[in-house]
């Protein structure tokens, strides 16, 4: 090799040997803050020691949503220049599993071999050819990290001749060259090694920190985004003392299917987040899979860097999360409000990948009242029966026979938010049901169904008083104007006296509303009336959805609050109109 060549590539391959051999940091997650849908953001954070050519290797390599990773190194006079994202060769020792790798783990022991001719022979273990990664990076067409390549031969060196019982098959002495399938079994002389120095290509984040003055020897460095993977998942125990007070228990189910926690903080976020980039992986990610992510600049722990409602709930100095007494139960208004969002927080969590760990955040107790609802589903005109795709005879059989419901109303007296989650209600020890929990600012109160109240009969009689034909024109076209009333029948067969909400909604506009209720007409996109009628239909076509008749007509709602004696009944009525050409 010419001297000049040398003297340029020795050193090349000497810094190239010395980066390979620079030990990965790992970075654990300090803090992680979970929502309901799956992403979390993830801190990782740790001081690392920094070699001397300032560059720093983390094997842990995030996949963000775009826009929201973000390293950080906090150190005076220290600056982080840029993170680049690639792969490496690292070394690892593991076990052999197989006939090369046993071999390789034994060069220069002395072996026994019987070859597949049945030649049987003693041996010293030579090696086993192979081609450096630096010999294929050479020829390689692409360039990149790159793993050596094995042949499927072995050296071995025989010292003497031997013969087989038959004194037919001979192994001649020397160095021998044979092929790994050829070689039936062997038998080490000796104890064997069964460890071997194996190669593997890893992702790897660089990062290029510079320093002015002394190079300290290690520099504090936080990575922050959001990923999907984690999730944690609500559930509300509701016991009811049956004089007026519920207590309310919030408990968590955490899914861990991102990371080991070994003591970290995890927030609990109730609220709804928005990550714009949810879909678009990051190109720090290495992959082209839909990547998880948001962000921190990572300061110190989840200072607030970013003040804005997604990334505020992180501070890193916010109230935490009283862990209880043994046997006892934390505040359910312990969390805190962080903007548009309600943070719960909880230190010192531990929990494996592909774990998953119940905790309770608290409990608290709210004043509740039993409710019966009675929610009349708006009917189709006998003019539009022909035109519903299917379940017709299932849509009449729910429409003729409504029902009242029982649920109980809770107050939100606290400072914490109801979630949505599943709600299991006892009284005492006996199970009552199970509902579901809706949003619930304090100061608001939230309605949970119980069941349907089947000692509260209801009778609804609808007939028609009258049709005028071409009763008005609208756009050249005649319309015919029916009227109709309608009555509701409640019956009280419970012992006591109930107080029931009425809310009947139908096709047209409404004329009349006796007993003292209110009527009003809706918006048919905004209030979407008509969802229970697609229920038990085949396609979302609307009925009433052709311009005309959105002019011509609407959907009318009347409500009333009936009280009803034990063994009384009580009725209302509404009167109605709607056009049809």
């Amino acid at each position: 090799m010419d001297l000049r060549l040398s003297c340029f590539l020795v050193p090349l391959l000497l810094a190239a040997a010395a980066a390979q051999s620079v030990p990965a940091v790992q970075l654990p997650i300090r803090e992680l803050t979970a929502f309901k849908d799956g992403h979390a953001f993830v801190l990782r954070s740790g001081d690392a020691p920094l070699p001397a050519d300032g560059r720093i290797v983390l094997d842990d390599l995030p996949t963000p949503i775009l826009g929201t990773f973000w390293p950080a190194v906090v150190k005076d006079g220290c600056a982080l220049r840029g993170v680049t994202a690639g792969h490496r060769r690292v070394s690892l020792e593991r076990t052999a599993l197989d006939l090369r790798q046993l071999l390789a783990a034994n060069t220069g022991a002395r072996i026994v071999v019987r070859e597949a001719n049945d030649v049987r022979y003693e041996a010293v273990i030579r090696g086993l050819p192979a081609r450096s990664a630096e010999e294929v990076a050479a020829t390689a067409r692409e360039s990149g990290a790159v793993l050596p390549e094995h042949g499927d031969v072995v050296w071995l060196q025989t010292e003497t001749t031997r013969r087989d019982t038959n004194a037919e098959r001979i192994a001649d002495a020397g160095l021998r060259l044979v092929r790994l399938d050829r070689i039936v079994d062997v038998t080490f002389v000796d104890p064997p090694k069964t460890r071997f120095a194996d190669e593997l290509v890893r992702p790897r984040l660089l990062l290029d920190v510079q320093c002015r003055g002394e190079r300290p020897a290690a520099v504090p460095v936080s990575l922050g985004w959001v990923e999907m993977g984690f999730r944690w998942i609500p559930g509300y125990r509701v016991v009811l003392d049956g004089k007026g007070k519920a207590s309310l228990r919030l408990q968590a189910t955490l899914v861990n299917d991102l990371a080991d926690l070994d003591g970290a903080t995890v927030h609990l976020v109730v609220g709804v987040p928005s990550f714009a980039g949810v879909g678009v992986p990051d190109p720090i990610s290495l992959q082209a899979a839909i990547a998880r992510a948001a962000a921190n600049m990572g300061q110190a722990q989840t200072a607030n860097f970013f003040n804005n409602a997604i990334m505020s709930q992180v501070t890193g100095n916010a109230a935490q999360y009283s862990e209880p007494a043994a046997g006892a139960i934390g505040d359910l208004d312990a969390g805190r409000k962080e903007q548009d969002l309600f943070v719960f927080t909880l230190p010192g969590i531990t929990l494996k990948k592909k774990d998953r760990m119940v905790v309770t955040l608290g409990e608290t107790t709210v004043d509740y009242r039993d409710v019966w609802k009675l929610e009349v589903a708006i009917a189709p005109p006998q003019e539009a029966w022909n035109q519903l795709p299917g379940g017709t005879a299932e849509l009449a059989r729910l429409l003729a026979a409504p029902k009242v419901r029982h649920q109980i109303r809770l107050g939100n007296t606290g400072v914490a938010p109801f979630t949505t989650a599943p709600a299991l209600v006892l009284q005492g020890e006996q199970v009552l049901a199970q509902g579901t929990m809706t949003y619930t600012p304090p100061g608001q109160t939230c309605d949970l169904d119980l069941t349907t109240a089947i000692d509260l009969l209801v009778e609804k009689t609808d007939r028609e008083t009258g049709r005028t034909p071409n009763a008005v024109r609208w756009n050249g076209e005649s319309f015919l104007q029916v009227d109709l009333e309608g009555r509701l029948v409640i019956a009280n067969r419970r012992s006591e006296v109930v107080e029931v909400e009425i809310d009947r909604r139908i096709f047209g506009k409404l004329t009349a509303v006796g007993e003292g209720g209110a009527m009003e007409q809706l918006n048919v996109y905004d209030d979407d009336p008509t969802r229970e009628v697609f229920l038990v239909t085949s396609r979302r076509q609307p009925w009433f959805a052709s311009p005309w008749s959105l002019v011509m007509n609407g959907v009318g709602r009347a409500r009333w609050k009936v009280r009803i004696e034990p063994g009384k009944e009580a009725a209302v009525t509404c009167a109605w109109h709607y056009f049809w050409r």
